[in-house]
């Protein structure tokens, strides 16, 4: 598929842009810090409609109940795709990104501790205190969408299945604290949003606007690249036989393509959100307007694929195809025409870490 980045990627910026002035750059960081503070807020009320869902589902189960169960999980999913290309902050301490999503899990280690916890009718898995103590890998959205979704799931239509009801009200509080506890981080008035915003060189993660700029910059190439490595890439990895490959994300509940859009959303609202296009005014017009345009075509291509989450294979590969050279082309742009554009080095990579 063509598009305008495609020609527009030998555009070439000066090669020593200035820094954007403070005033200027503090704003932009400010707006950026508001969008993410907003993003796991919505996160961490979705988390919490998930508990209530829960608790309604284990107090009567029926068929309506996990319908509304199963809903309101959609909506954490979609929240937290939203927010989880942010990997700076809060959310990498005590493996808070794990304890809410452990994913990719390439040896199924999540899974046989679910499994196992079920057939053994493990009690501490049931209390979220005791299950705060286990496996990261048993606590997050991963474990909800097996309860939920996975083998055996319809059985929480009807009563005497406590302990697997149990179990899933309990990861959902786990999910519900860990990202209240991320949400409250960003929201606290003299914590990461402020030292984000406003850099100084005693803080220990933000001691520059250029370190604060290089993390914005970060969460868009890094997180573009992830998206389509770990979540595109899978989705469309095996052939005409398989609608949902395996090895992709949300599998058991079919949210594959409505988290893949959800988190290209997220981006997209932080690209806007965070007022950048206020920092280069010889860059803004051509450059912001191509970005915008990329990600308003990268949007149009998951939603297809959220529309119709089992399309035929030849469609979904030639969808997914379109849409990883489209974030392959907001990568490079992001990393080799923005970073320079706002005075920093082009390219990261998520195999560089944070």
């Amino acid at each position: 598929m063509r598009t305008l980045l495609a020609l527009a990627l030998c555009a070439a910026l000066p090669a020593h842009a200035q820094s954007p002035e403070p005033q200027a750059t503090r704003a932009a960081l400010g707006a950026a810090a508001d969008t993410i503070a907003r993003g796991y807020d919505a996160f961490a009320e979705a988390a919490d409609g998930l508990v209530s869902a829960t608790d309604r589902l284990c107090g009567a189960p029926g068929p309506e109940t996990l319908a509304e169960a199963r809903d309101a999980f959609a909506g954490a999913v979609r929240a937290w795709s939203r927010i989880e290309t942010v990997r700076f902050g809060p959310v990498l301490s005590d493996n808070a990104a794990e304890r809410i999503f452990f994913f990719p899990d390439r040896r199924g280690i999540g899974l046989r501790q679910v499994q196992a916890a079920l057939a053994s009718a493990d009690e501490g898995v049931t209390d979220p205190a005791t299950l705060a103590t286990r496996s990261v890998a048993l606590q997050g959205l991963g474990t909800a969408e097996y309860l939920l979704h996975g083998t055996g799931a319809e059985a929480l239509e009807e009563a005497g299945n406590a302990h697997r009801c149990a179990f899933a009200g309990a990861v959902a509080d786990r999910v519900a604290a860990t990202g209240g506890e991320v949400a409250e981080a960003w929201a606290a008035p003299d914590g990461i949003a402020q030292r984000f915003a406003a850099p100084e060189p005693a803080y220990p993660d933000f001691q520059s606007r250029d370190d604060s700029l290089r993390a914005l910059i970060g969460v868009f190439t890094n997180g573009i690249e992830g998206v389509r490595d770990a979540r595109l890439a899978p989705y469309a990895a095996q052939g005409a036989d398989t609608a949902m490959p395996q090895g992709a994300a949300w599998t058991r509940s079919g949210l594959t393509a409505d988290a893949l859009a959800a988190n290209v959303e997220g981006l997209e609202r932080l690209f806007a959100g965070a007022e950048i296009d206020t920092l280069n005014a010889e860059a803004r017009g051509p450059l912001w307007d191509e970005i915008a345009f990329e990600f308003d075509n990268l949007g149009t291509l998951l939603a297809a694929l959220a529309a119709d989450p089992a399309p035929p294979a030849d469609e979904r590969d030639d969808i997914a195809t379109a849409a990883s050279f489209s974030m392959a082309t907001l990568r490079a742009t992001f990393g080799g025409r923005m970073a320079p554009a706002l005075g920093q080095t082009a390219a990261f990579s998520v195999s560089d870490g944070d």
